[in-house]
């Protein structure tokens, strides 16, 4: 799948109290707005700043309102530095076939793609996935893509190709599925390994989990509706 310019410069690296995560603006009824994962935001208030990277800086974005989903790992954005040229809503649809291949974006691990001249926000990079379907978490639909997910990509847009061929965003990455955790070991007398009590690491399974776009047009409509 080839994604255009019009997918990748809309996806921004952006900085909150937990640290960087990535976005995406849209535009919904001539309404701009950021989307991302609601756990890179969580506790952002009207009146506070996230940061955003560009000119190879950390630029401060005041936030006009916030709408955090209190079921799903999504967050809504509205600041007046977020205008309606985000991604427009034609090119938002959650279909999705089990099979399907998908690109997401965003930017993991502190890494940022060459931003084309011109541009000045850096360009986010680009893995691929299958989506291998859906679970129920707490009552809520979440998918999962088969992956290896990196950190840095919360947040992140998920593409996908509808029927006819056009690339459309299709999910918000939310983060690992993690495998069941491996005891950390230690050598004990004897040369026997032993667990150490209180420590054990969870790895990451290979499936990413994300939320359907759905759940966010659901925000906008919230915040439209003065909920």
């Amino acid at each position: 799948m080839l994604l255009q310019d019009r997918y990748l410069t809309r996806t921004l690296r952006i900085r909150y109290a937990h640290g960087p995560g990535s976005a995406i603006m849209i535009c919904v009824r001539g309404r701009g707005y950021l989307v991302t994962a609601r756990h890179v935001v969580e506790g952002i208030q009207a009146g506070e700043n996230i940061e955003f990277r560009v000119d190879d800086v950390w630029m401060p974005i005041p936030i006009r309102q916030a709408k955090l989903s209190e079921l799903d790992d999504i967050a809504i954005l509205i600041s007046d530095n977020v205008n309606e040229q985000g991604l427009d809503e034609a090119l938002i649809s959650g279909l999705l076939t089990v099979g399907q291949p998908v690109a997401y974006c965003g930017f993991p691990l502190g890494l940022e793609g060459v931003a084309p001249a011109g541009h000045r926000w850096p360009i986010p990079l680009v893995k691929a996935a299958t989506y291998s379907g859906s679970i129920l978490q707490n009552g809520r639909m979440v998918h999962l893509f088969d992956t290896l997910n990196n950190k840095g990509f919360s947040g992140g847009p998920i593409f996908a190709q509808d029927p006819a061929g056009m690339v459309k965003l299709a999910a918000i990455v939310s983060g690992y599925h993690f495998d069941r955790h491996l005891d950390v070991m230690r050598r004990a007398e004897g040369g026997v390994f032993e667990p150490v009590p209180d420590f054990a690491v969870q790895p990451n399974s290979g499936f990413m989990k994300a939320v359907p776009i759905p759940r966010a047009l659901e925000l906008v409509a919230e915040i439209e509706n003065g909920e």
